[in-house]
């Protein structure tokens, strides 16, 4: 027999995870273009990808032909894959990011605060320094050369024959004959994307309403909504392009079974931090608004077990009647979740 729960939350709170990864929170994907994949480790089988999918170390991301990728990590750096690029995601954590480039080609753009970002290869290891924009590219088929381009700041190269440091403008082709310097060839199409997504996602907002641990966020929610002023609360954040008039946080989207817990994936392209952390709050005037945590308090993208049951992360109520969320959660022998 099927079991029908209502659970009433009334109480404003930040849902802490139960079953997050330790990796949890550090990337995500930010776009996807053509047929993306991402290796499940729990089914033994590649999976499509989507928009706001946690990434996390052990992860294996795969770019067939046309299909293009971006990832963003917690410290703001972005990484992208182009066409028939595979990578694996070797570590992510506050001091260090590594991935492995098993073919194709990749762009790195690192973050001013960026303390380490590395890019493996079979025959290199490329090391970034901060504020600087990177192209690693496998050239070749049987033996495959790794060649590493710097359009900006500075990037450190290792290989059997030693370390080479590769400043902005210079061109270097690592191989199993050693390293040679060039100067850069002119931009191709792949390039010339890369120049114009960095140009688009360098405005940046006028308004500073989030902690500096999500400030990363800031472009993207300016972009799709609004800051507004709501009782108890102070400042939040509402979203002002949404495709239905009766909106509500956790509909367009779906959960996934990720290392051991459900994680949301947003539809939203905006929905990544309103949805993993802080608070929803329904106005009276405005709607549903999401209110930011406090500096110091934010928690790690998971669900947390709430009575026996599964419970939607960052998801808070204050006080009654309008202000009341009811979460409906359909428990069978496969989860089921839906808003009521």
């Amino acid at each position: 027999m099927k079991r029908l729960v209502i659970i009433s939350v009334t109480i404003a709170l930040t849902l802490i995870p139960l079953f997050a990864h330790a990796s949890a929170g550090m990337a995500r994907l930010t776009l996807t273009q053509g047929d993306v994949l991402l290796f499940d480790n729990e089914s033994n089988d590649w999976v499509p990808a989507a928009v706001n999918t946690p990434i996390e170390e052990g992860d294996r991301i795969w770019c067939p032909e046309a299909a293009k990728a971006e990832i963003q990590l917690k410290s703001g750096s972005v990484i992208r894959l182009g066409s028939k690029t595979s990578i694996d995601v070797v570590r992510l954590s506050d001091d260090e990011q590594q991935v492995y480039l098993g073919s194709g080609r990749l762009y790195a753009r690192t973050a001013p605060d960026d303390r380490e970002l590395q890019i493996d290869t079979e025959d290199a290891t490329v090391s970034l320094g901060r504020k600087s924009r990177v192209h690693v590219d496998i050239l070749g088929g049987e033996n495959p050369d790794t060649e590493v381009s710097v359009l900006k700041g500075s990037a450190y190269v290792e290989g059997s024959s030693g370390k080479t440091r590769v400043r902005s403008g210079e061109d270097l082709i690592f191989s199993e004959n050693g390293a040679e310097i060039a100067q850069l060839n002119p931009p191709d199409k792949w390039e010339l994307w890369n120049a114009d997504r960095d140009r688009k996602s360098s405005r940046k907002a006028a308004n500073h309403h989030l902690p500096e641990e999500l400030v990363i966020y800031e472009d993207e929610l300016a972009a799709n909504g609004e800051w507004v002023q709501v009782e108890d609360y102070g400042y939040a954040w509402r979203p002002t392009i949404v495709a239905e008039a009766d909106w509500v946080p956790y509909q367009q989207g779906r959960w996934v079974w990720r290392r051991g817990g459900y994680v949301w994936i947003a539809s939203e392209p905006w929905g990544w931090a309103p949805h993993h952390y802080g608070r929803w709050y329904h106005s009276t005037r405005y709607g549903w608004c999401w209110v930011p945590p406090r500096r110091g308090r934010l928690l790690v993208p998971g669900i947390r077990g709430l009575g026996g049951y599964a419970t939607r992360p960052g998801l808070g109520t204050a006080g009654t009647g309008r202000n009341l969320l009811r979460l409906r959660i359909l428990r069978q022998s496969q989860h089921q979740y839906n808003q009521c």
